[in-house]
């Protein structure tokens, strides 16, 4: 008889805590989730901070945090499960009554791109397991991770800087700083400009011949096709080339040259199906740098047209005095591209980031391969072992 009564006290016990624990598990708790940045550059590592307030007198015996977030945020140390575009992290705490807990979990930013903290999950149970509550957490916690820029030295095989001024073939005032000869004067020139030693020589009034010039500018075109072929996406690539493409344009910072970014991809899917292409301001300076690292770091996978097509359409309305192809592949389109710049004195580079044998690079194109050695994992030149 003691011991039905004892039963039916711990049932009364249990079922009173199983109610206790339904009722008030969850309630005045306060969570909350924020990253230390919104904006960082590859490779960097940053800091996810998560808080647990409880406010009443129940303690939360066991507390879980489901994180769904970007697979490109890396968490050191978590026993993490990956998916296509997520990452689920568990996160558990023991909080007592009217205690704050915080974590601070280390955040490794292993891809360029927009990552964010997708959702959050709040699990609880009683003291004995019998009771499982849950509750979706609202989060705002985004990181914009702009692509870390390669050594273009170390990467390339012999890249060369670009810099100064150049001439060019039109425009629409002449430089009275570079001259190449002298010309008869046909009565339109300002009298400054009469050459006097040349005039006593030929017998006649000669004036200075000048050469159109223009402070440089550079136009970089980053390629979104990964393949010529097949239109299939091949990330490694395309990350290589987006990387390629921020090198060059941190290297105009030094030397102050204007720059403008051109793709046939876009920073968003709508974009791509209708066409456009990303198209940027021209301007220099560390702002403007910045803004073209983050278009870079917003780009999505895919293009709007083959980049064949895409070279044919804006070729007429590139006009700067220098252009850097960034591609994965070489076709003659390109190479085509390059020459009929060259013929009005542009200056064209082309970074090829695929594999490409010596006999595919013609001789009257600037062209740079992609070390076959360089580790873009480890970022580092491996040795042949001879």
């Amino acid at each position: 008889m003691e011991f039905l009564a004892l039963l039916l006290i711990v049932l009364v016990v249990v079922m009173l805590q199983n109610w206790v624990f339904q009722r008030w598990g969850l309630r005045s708790l306060d969570y909350s989730c924020t990253l230390s940045t919104d904006e960082a550059t590859q490779y960097d590592d940053i800091e996810l901070v998560e808080t647990i307030t409880n406010r009443k007198w129940l303690p939360a015996p066991w507390l879980k945090s489901e994180i769904t977030t970007s697979v490109g945020l890396d968490f050191a140390g978590a026993q993490s499960v990956l998916t296509d575009k997520s990452r689920f992290v568990p996160s558990f705490f023991m909080v007592r009554s009217y205690q704050t807990v915080k974590r601070v979990w280390n955040v490794h930013c292993a891809a360029r791109g927009e990552m964010e903290i997708q959702k959050i999950v709040l699990v609880s149970t009683d003291l004995f397991g019998n009771v499982t509550l849950s509750r979706p957490v609202e989060v705002s916690a985004n990181v914009l991770v702009l692509p870390k820029p390669f050594v273009l030295e170390e990467v390339f095989l012999s890249p060369k800087n670009l810099s100064g001024d150049t001439i060019v073939r039109k425009h629409l005032l002449e430089d009275p700083f570079f001259f190449s000869g002298v010309r008869e004067y046909t009565g339109r020139e300002p009298i400054n400009q009469i050459h006097w030693n040349a005039s006593v020589k030929e017998q006649e009034l000669m004036v200075y011949q000048h050469d159109s010039t223009s402070t440089q500018t550079l136009t970089v075109i980053l390629n979104m096709q990964s393949q010529a072929r097949d239109f299939a996406d091949r990330p490694h690539l395309l990350e290589a080339c987006i990387r390629t493409s921020a090198s060059v344009i941190e290297n105009t910072w030094v030397e102050q040259i204007p720059v403008r970014l051109m793709s046939n991809g876009n920073i968003s899917k709508e974009a791509l199906k209708t066409h456009q292409g990303l198209i940027s301001t021209q301007s220099w300076g560390k702002e403007h740098i910045l803004e073209l690292f983050r278009l870079l770091a917003k780009l999505k996978y895919g293009f709007t047209d083959p980049f064949d097509e895409y070279l044919y359409d804006i070729s007429a309305s590139v006009t700067s005095s220098d252009i850097v192809i960034v591609t994965a592949y070489l076709t003659q389109a390109v190479c085509d591209f390059a020459r009929e710049k060259q013929l009005f004195g542009v200056r064209v580079k082309i970074f090829i980031l695929g594999r490409i044998s010596e006999q595919e690079i013609p001789e009257d194109c600037d062209i740079y391969c992609f070390r076959e050695n360089y580790n873009l994992q480890t970022e580092t030149k491996e040795e042949k072992i001879s």
